[in-house]
């Protein structure tokens, strides 16, 4: 028997029932969740209506006196049923309750209460009575304090207090002997008491989302503690007291306004999951290089000028982010990183790349964008299990024929570059989906580009094309080809044979001889009202010559630089369906 089963329409579960282990709360479920589930929704009156019919409308919804009394009433009823039945389990969510009655401290025998998603602002003290209860969850309201008596729940493992406004936790929290689970995300704390760390099995503290500006020394006594969240605070450092997480996995601080960290974060020894994103760190510690079981390190959006040459010490790492740095070389010690998945290098000052860049066996994806890259070198061949590659924002001006050895890449990215030519290497790439050459110098396309069997959109704006090889008739999956603003004067009829092609931008091409009228408006200025030219007549235009020939497939045309960044702007971005 469910617990939906077991639970009457009352919102009572009457005790020796049947009950399935208690789902455990994710911290990563939308916040919002229950809130906009038990908003009523209000519908505008038409304009057709009468004064009158509005003015009855009106007058048939409730006070907000009464339906506050209401929802009173109907909480007292299931407090009553409650204590009849001797239920362990009491839901009062979403009734939109502003206040709690008393009589809820009568239940003696009561395990989990749920207030969460009401509009309350207080706890009664008579709460402090409930010596069973193991969950409360009252996250979603617009509690501004809580009662000294919260300290009386000694049996309390799971408590949620989610997006209300508290400024503070009593000191008397430290009662809560039993507690596992405290979540206090999306209020407005400044402080924590020194009694927090009075919470010996405490093993997940959630406390992202408010204005905490310095942690007591007192956080280093919860041994048990596996997981800390402080995201969205206004940290500027962390006591060395940090170093006594003794069993944390996971770290998350991004966005605060971290400066330094203590050497004693070399400590966590089991920690897997160090989060530093969005802070004003301008070195890394060599002590973080100690911390031999992570897994994930993030330090986007900092002030760091280089790497220490330690990293390669963090033997176990996965996912490294280093993008909006002021990094301009990496060390070779990255090169031991052996189990690296995603390198994200992003916005940095990088002129170039160490031969140690192919030396990760297991890395899938690699970010590069927006820097001051001149080559690539040949090593990056190595990476046999790269998928996705984005390189776009540099200075490339070639490419290294060994591109053609990444077998099992699907997506490469090179807009906004001054590559002229091709290898014809790159045909090799038959996995390849998305190709994006937009804003280069390219004269030609090699005619190995027939041989990327898979894909599907091939991105060309701004480049000096003036012809496209007769191979390009060979790319059966192709659906968006972006051609604006190059020099075109003649295209191959193959290009026919494209039946899957949807998207095909022309403008800024004018030896191709297509009237203006005829391409209708650029993808930046149409819409529902003012939509593209049919593709059809487009190429009919151009081929007019070849009646007879196979049917010419939709297109459409786009203003934009062929990267999708304006995609859901339009309707006729869905590829003229």
């Amino acid at each position: 028997m469910t617990r939906a089963q077991d639970t009457s329409r009352d919102g009572v579960r009457q005790s020796g029932a049947l009950d399935s282990p208690m789902k455990p709360f994710s911290p990563y479920r939308t916040i919002h969740e229950s809130r906009r589930a038990a908003n009523s929704t209000i519908t505008r009156a038409d304009e057709t209506d009468g004064l009158w019919s509005k003015f009855e409308r009106c007058m048939s919804t409730p006070e907000p006196s009464t339906m506050e009394q209401s929802a009173y009433n109907q909480a007292l009823e299931r407090v009553a049923t409650c204590r009849e039945q001797k239920g362990t389990d009491l839901t009062l969510k979403g009734l939109g309750l502003t206040r709690l009655p008393p009589e809820i401290g009568q239940l003696t025998e009561l395990t989990e209460l749920f207030v969460q998603n009401n509009q309350l602002r207080e706890l009664p003290a008579e709460i402090g009575n409930l010596a069973n209860l193991s969950v409360l969850r009252a996250d979603n309201n617009q509690l501004v304090a809580l009662p000294a008596e919260i300290g009386l729940l000694g049996r309390l493992s799971v408590l949620r207090l989610d997006n209300n406004s508290l400024s503070s936790l009593p000191p008397e929290i430290n009662g809560l002997g039993n507690l596992t689970w405290l979540s206090v995300f999306g209020n407005r704390l400044q402080r924590l008491p020194a009694e927090i760390g009075g919470l010996p099995r405490l093993n997940w503290l959630r406390l992202s989302g408010n204005q905490l500006d310095a942690l007591p020394a007192e956080i280093g006594n919860l041994k048990c503690l596996v997981e800390l969240h402080l995201s969205e605070n206004q940290l500027g450092s962390l006591p060395p007291q940090i170093g006594n997480l003794a069993e944390l996995t996971a770290l998350h601080l991004d966005r605060n306004q971290i400066w330094s960290l203590p050497p004693e974060i070399g400590n966590l020894a089991k920690l897997d999951q160090l989060l530093l994103s969005n802070n004003q760190l301008s070195e890394l510690p060599s002590s973080v290089t100690r911390l031999a079981n992570l897994t994930v390190l993030r330090l986007d959006n900092n002030q760091l000028i280089s790497l220490p040459a330690e990293i390669g010490n963090l033997s176990h790492l996965r996912r490294l982010s280093l993008a909006e740095n002021q990094i301009s070389e990496l060390p070779a010690a990255v090169s031991r990183l052996k189990r690296l998945t995603w390198l994200q290098l992003s916005d940095n000052l990088l002129s170039k790349l160490p031969p140690e860049i192919g030396d990760f066996p297991e890395l899938s994806e690699l970010y590069l964008s927006h820097n001051q890259i001149a080559e690539l070198p040949a090593t990056i061949g190595n990476l046999a299990g790269l998928a996705k590659l984005l390189a776009s924002n540099n200075r490339l001006t070639t490419l290294p024929s060994t591109l053609g050895n990444l077998s099992k890449l699907v997506w490469l990215s090179l807009y906004s570059n001054r590559i002229t030519s091709l290898p014809g290497e790159i045909g090799k790439l038959t996995r390849l989906t998305r190709l994006a050459l937009s804003d280069n110098e390219l004269s030609s396309l090699p005619p190995q580009i027939g041989q990327l069997a898979a894909l599907s959109h091939l991105h060309m704006f701004n480049n000096k094309l003036t012809t496209l090889p007769q191979e390009i008739g060979l790319l059966k999956e192709l659906e968006l080809l972006v051609l604006e603003n190059n020099h075109l004067a003649g295209r191959p009829d193959t290009i026919r044979k494209l039946r899957k092609l949807k998207v095909l931008t022309l403008h800024g091409n004018d030896a191709l001889g297509i009237p203006s009228a005829l391409l209708g408006p650029t993808f930046a200025k149409s819409s529902d009202d003012n939509p593209p030219a049919k593709p059809a007549e487009i190429l009919d235009h151009y081929f007019k010559d070849t009646i007879g020939s196979a049917p010419v497939p939709h297109a459409t045309t786009d203003g934009d630089n062929g990267v999708g960044k304006r995609a859901g702007r339009s309707k006729w971005w869905q590829f003229w369906k």
